[in-house]
């Protein structure tokens, strides 16, 4: 199987991408939130 590293480093490349594409992450009928949101900031600021 794959490791539990792999799997984490998988899952946060996918929320990263939705982010990124505008996709909503959260699933409001798994969490009780009341909507779906966009998780995550993209922080355009530039860093030397």
């Amino acid at each position: 199987g794959l490791s539990a590293d792999f799997k984490e480093a998988i899952a946060f490349a996918v929320l990263a991408y939705w982010r990124q594409q505008g996709i909503c992450g959260n699933l409001p009928s798994v969490t009780g939130a009341r909507q779906a949101v966009l998780l995550g900031e993209i922080d355009r600021e530039s860093r030397d």
